[in-house]
């Protein structure tokens, strides 16, 4: 009986029309209007900064290509391998690869972090403590930018456990996306995996520019920040250096020497909605719920008819890519996500695939060219 009623209880509340479109540049959500071509222009600039800011706080004005750095997927070849223990072919090793080993060079002529002194490496603790905060700050607002620009959005709960490489306690879910100069999540989570027992495989592609930001944190980055965090922040407590070696080189989102948490995250949203402080471009709170119910409107208005369906039998049933891509079928998305007071074809059958879906969301946003600031 309590299962019958809590289905009708919620059933009755999500039929209630939380959108409108008063034309395709504006929707009204939960009484906020959202001008689309402002969305996408805060979008831009907040990726533009966020380029401008690993380049000046985080690389401290390098370039990669100055270093001897190749930022070049397609050449960086993905196996597949989901099985083989520690294999990522973003990370390479926590050790150090050939890109992070040039980054300590570059670091070591400009003798700002660390230097040699009587041959023993010496870290100004000063300048160490600014940048690892300032890597913090980058990899909130990057885990926002691809919580953002993938397509459907991944559930928080989903994304915390995203792992670099393969583990004892499960495969990896970054992959390079081979030929299409990308870098993609494949995730195999489900909210109600644990009652079920199964999972939903759901693949996300990045835009190029912020797949290369991702490269540069977790495989330029990373590995020499570790190297300071071991030596000055835990140095004797050999279990917290376990940890702290274990989240660096498995854990897709983790900084200040910790898995970011679950409420860190769900800020982190909230926070980069309300930026820049000063004339915030919304003025209401735009968190990680009413971010979900945005993009499944944005989908249902302007992205359901821009990629070609996958099965016939598929898109009989009146699925689509978005709506999977988001963790939940599309009969789900019209029962709980972005009812609008008028909806005319909701379904237009299920999309190609995934990655159809991904670079139809980059195009609609203008995040499907490679230009961007030289790293």
């Amino acid at each position: 009986m309590m299962h019958v009623f809590s289905a009708a209880v919620e059933n009755r509340r999500r039929k209630i029309p939380i959108v409108s479109w008063r034309d395709d540049d504006t929707m009204v959500l939960q009484q906020h209007t959202i001008h689309i071509h402002k969305f996408r222009a805060f979008l831009l600039d907040q990726l533009q900064s966020l380029e401008k800011f690993f380049h000046e706080k985080l690389l401290f004005g390098g370039k990669t290509s100055e270093m001897g750095i190749t930022i070049d997927f397609d050449s960086l070849q993905d196996s597949t391998d989901i099985t083989t223990k520690g294999y990522s072919p973003v990370l390479g090793n926590l050790d150090g690869n050939n890109d992070s080993e040039k980054f300590m060079d570059f670091l070591l002529s400009k003798k700002i972090v660390l230097a040699i002194e009587n041959s023993k490496l010496v870290w100004n603790i000063e300048e160490a403590e600014s940048w690892t905060s300032n890597i913090y700050t980058a990899t909130l607002l990057l885990f926002v930018l691809i919580h953002v620009t993938q397509g459907s959005p991944a559930r928080i709960t989903e994304e915390i456990f995203m792992q670099i490489c393969n583990t004892l306690f499960g495969r990896r879910h970054l992959f390079v996306l081979n030929g299409y100069a990308t870098l993609a999540t494949w995730s195999n989570y489900w909210k109600g995996a644990q009652i079920s027992g199964k999972f939903k495989e759901i693949l996300r592609v990045m835009p190029h520019r912020v797949a290369k930001l991702l490269f540069i944190l977790l495989r330029i980055i990373r590995p020499v920040e570790v190297m300071y965090l071991l030596r000055h922040r835990i140095p004797f407590d050999q279990s917290e250096r376990e940890r702290v070696v274990a989240a660096y080189s498995s854990s897709l989102w983790t900084a200040l020497g910790t898995c970011i948490s679950v409420d860190v995250m769900y800020e982190s949203v909230r926070t980069f909605f309300r930026f820049p402080s000063d004339e915030p471009t919304f003025d209401f709170p735009f968190g990680v719920r009413l971010y979900r119910q945005f993009a499944a409107a944005v989908q249902k208005r302007h992205l359901s008819d821009l990629s070609p369906k996958y099965t016939k039998a598929l898109a009989d049933a009146g699925t689509q890519a978005g709506d999977l891509q988001a963790g939940h079928t599309s009969q789900t998305s019209n029962a709980h996500y972005a009812q609008e007071e008028k909806i005319i074809g909701v379904d237009s059958g299920f999309r190609n695939h995934y990655i159809a879906y991904s670079l139809a969301w980059h195009e609609f946003w203008g995040l499907d060219g490679n230009n961007g600031l030289d790293l």
